[in-house]
């Protein structure tokens, strides 16, 4: 039978056995193991809330807590718990289980058990690193945590409930949880229904949503750009994701780590000031950014050449891998992120470059200096290069509501048939358009990708000539193509 407690390296937490060491000699009581300055604070609460839960402290002993594995760095008062029942344990003051068991918690002064912010990720992790002793947690956080994990979990309000015989049988039960209850349809989604758009916007919703395709929207200011993200946050909540009964224990670490309700869909808009480590993650102790909390949904950067550009290159190879690796001093960290991009861009600095009937105030040069803020390598992470219209009264208005049953259609249609397939034809027009244009690998991928969601959206099984043509004409914004 082992004590642990539980941190976080990055964003996966790892569980920590609390060792003890009580003899005789020059007493004093420490704590190793690389602890934080919060954690070594710990050894006055620990101290008080031994003392005022009726319990003796062994002030007369030589008291040392070893915190294993020693390298990884140790944070937060959520030790406190499992600190102060080892040294319980181990001067027979409290019976222990059979079982190896885990203690999530902080300690007031007066042996009341409390609970910690990265709690819930916490408790996760020990199903994801497959923990499979007893569970003991603050009793506010027991309901919620044995209905996510769908495992008994042990309630302790007080140090001193720990003194009672069998303790650690009276656990929690299941059908008490109430937290993950969530409605099927928020105030957002039903606004979408009833909303109104046009032809070219919801075109490129169904194709977003069924895809997950990044795209880079260029276009001048209130023609959508940013409305079109925010509503495509709606849809691929209401479709494509559902927390409550998501089994993914990664993704439900990720909500607790970041505060999310589940069944939210993972987003982050950062800020154009951003810096690399806000975007990826980083730091003297790495934690996760931008990215990651997008991880799973979509990253959202509005005003797209105001980020730096070192910034923005720094993202490409997270893009096509999916997460991020973090280097430091003896230390190693990888940060998922796996994202939808959407990025929004204006065509110049006054934002009315390639626009009937406005008048630019830029000059060639400026233009070109403004567009190259953005390099032609991460340029071409995005499948979908579109340069977005202002929209016009006479418009075709499409509803959400027509937008959604569109969505359902292509969706159940890829769940029957699968991926649509392509022609010997289209193939051959794919290798004629290539000598042509002389375009690279990832593009011809690209063009495929866009392709197949354009037949998926037009229920084909098969992929056309004109579907590739249609998909070649997103890999370029003909607009401002020769400032590129």
């Amino acid at each position: 039978m082992a004590f642990f407690s539980s941190t976080l390296v990055g964003v996966k937490p790892m569980p920590v056995e609390i060792e003890i060491d009580v003899s005789d000699g020059l007493p004093f009581f420490q704590i190793v193991g690389l602890p934080d300055a919060v954690l070594k604070e710990s050894k006055t609460r620990v101290k008080s809330a031994i003392m005022q839960s009726g319990f003796d402290f062994p002030y007369e002993k030589r008291v040392v807590l070893n915190l294993a594995p020693s390298k990884i760095k140790k944070e937060g008062s959520g030790f406190e718990l499992g600190l102060a029942a080892r040294i319980l344990a181990s001067c027979g003051y409290v019976p222990q289980p059979g079982h190896d068991v885990m203690f999530l918690g902080e300690l007031a002064l007066d042996g009341k058990v409390k609970s910690i912010p990265e709690i819930h990720a916490l408790a996760y992790g020990t199903k994801l690193r497959g923990f499979s002793g007893l569970l003991v947690v603050p009793s506010e956080n027991s309901e919620e945590i044995s209905e996510a994990l769908n495992v008994p979990v042990i309630p302790v309000s007080h140090l001193g409930d720990l003194r009672g015989q069998n303790w650690w049988e009276k656990t929690v039960s299941k059908s008490r949880s109430r937290i993950f209850q969530r409605a099927n349809h928020s105030r957002e989604s039903e606004e979408f229904l009833i909303s109104k758009f046009s032809k070219f916007w919801a075109k490129h919703l169904v194709m977003a949503t069924v895809g997950h395709l990044n795209y880079l929207l260029c276009g001048p200011p209130g023609c959508g750009k940013t409305y079109f993200s925010e509503t495509l946050k709606v849809l691929k909540m209401a479709n494509q994701y559902d927390g409550a009964n998501d089994q993914n224990i990664e993704r439900k670490v990720l909500d607790a780590i970041f505060g999310r309700e589940p069944g939210v869909r993972p987003w982050a808009n950062p800020h154009h000031s951003v810096t690399e480590v806000g975007l990826l993650g980083g730091g003297a102790i790495p934690r996760p950014g931008a990215l990651t909390k997008a991880h799973g949904g979509i990253l959202f950067l509005d005003e797209l050449l105001e980020f730096a550009p070192s910034v923005l290159d720094s993202l490409r190879e997270p893009l096509e891998k999916g997460y991020v690796e973090i280097y430091r001093a003896g230390n190693h960290v990888t940060f998922p992120g796996r994202v939808q991009l959407v990025a929004a861009t204006n065509p110049c600095r006054c934002g009315y470059y390639g626009v009937p009937a406005r008048n630019c105030r830029c000059s060639p040069v400026q233009r070109r200096i403004y567009l190259n803020r953005m390099s032609g390598p991460f340029f071409e992470r995005f499948e979908m290069r579109i340069f977005c219209p202002l929209t016009l009264v006479n418009d075709v208005l499409i509803s959400g509501r027509e937008i959604l049953r569109s969505i359902n259609v292509a969706l159940k249609f890829k769940r029957r048939w699968g991926e649509p397939r392509i022609t010997i034809a289209a193939e051959q027009y794919l290798l004629s358009e290539r000598s042509k244009r002389i375009v690279n690998f990832r593009t011809i991928n690209q063009v495929k990708k866009v392709a197949s969601i354009i037949a998926l959206t037009e229920s084909q099984k098969e992929i056309s000539e004109a579907h590739l043509a249609e998909a070649f004409t997103y890999q370029r914004i003909k607009e401002i193509e020769h400032h590129c």
